[in-house]
């Protein structure tokens, strides 16, 4: 009997990460900042740990542009290394938004047949885990791909990749990639270099306190904290599921935002 196949699709990251409100000036807020406490500078700022890729791009290419990253699946910060400016993009998105446990670009190649019979192997992008699924990522110019008919290529590809390996194979394209989901998943991840504070319990009682959805700029106003780290702070509880953003487009002061439970908040980490 057969193994089933996963299904291939693509998607568009809409609702609240499409809208249009412009974001703040991030790099002026984090030169306002106090200084980490020395004792916990060393778990933020170590260098991560080296990529787990089954290959490293060459570093030269006229056709398209070569990048690195830190990405923070796991305990650890980890090194990520890209073929193009569009996968460097998706690799922010899912580090930032998506947050899997697991996250691989260049995972070890897979073997198939060809429409002429001919047995080929495929490197996937990216290899990615959320809570549920265990996903292949290929990521390509929409041109790319209404060009040379790519979809149906990748379907073939998908229907002889069993089950036992992945749930889905993803074919996503510059056309599917909306520019704040990149700016919010941006923003999420800049939060992640900073250490817990005591400051974040101090906007989740102001965030209890208020009777419906608040603005993050009248969150801070309302804890009594400095503008700069006050926003910093209100970016580590969106990213850690404690502050819910209610509003579509970009993250900025003046988005709402609602605490996930109306208990009396506990400690922020």
């Amino acid at each position: 009997m057969n193994s089933p196949t996963p299904t291939i699709f693509s998607i568009r990251l809409e609702g609240r990460l499409c809208g249009v409100e412009p974001s703040m000036d991030l790099t002026t807020a984090l030169t306002k900042l106090p200084s980490s406490p020395t004792a916990l500078e060393p778990f933020y700022w170590d260098d991560p740990d080296p990529s787990k890729g089954s290959r490293r791009p060459h570093a030269g290419s006229r056709g398209s542009s070569r990048a690195s990253l830190a990405i923070s699946a796991g305990n650890r910060f980890r090194m990520m290394h890209v073929e193009s400016g569009l996968e460097y993009k998706w690799a922010v998105v899912f580090d930032g938004l998506l947050k899997p446990s697991f996250f691989l670009e260049q995972p070890a190649p897979i073997s198939y047949i060809d429409s002429e019979g001919k047995k080929r192997s495929k490197r996937f992008d990216f290899f990615l885990v959320t809570s549920d699924r265990r996903i292949f990522v290929e990521i390509k110019p929409a041109y790319k791909v209404k060009k040379y008919g790519l979809e149906a290529i990748y379907q073939h590809i998908s229907s002889q990749i069993s089950a036992e390996i992945a749930d889905e194979v993803l074919l996503l394209t510059d056309e599917d990639l909306h520019p704040d989901a990149v700016a919010n998943a941006q923003l999420l991840r800049s939060s992640r270099r900073y250490p817990p504070w005591d400051l974040e319990d101090v906007l989740l009682r102001a965030a209890h306190g208020a009777d419906e959805d608040v603005s993050i700029s009248g969150l801070i106003r309302a804890a009594g904290t400095e503008v700069a780290s006050g926003f910093v702070a209100a970016l580590r509880l969106i990213d850690h599921g404690r502050l819910v953003v209610r509003d579509e487009g970009r993250i900025s002061h003046r988005s709402r935002v609602h605490l996930v439970s109306r208990c009396l908040p506990g400690k922020a980490y």
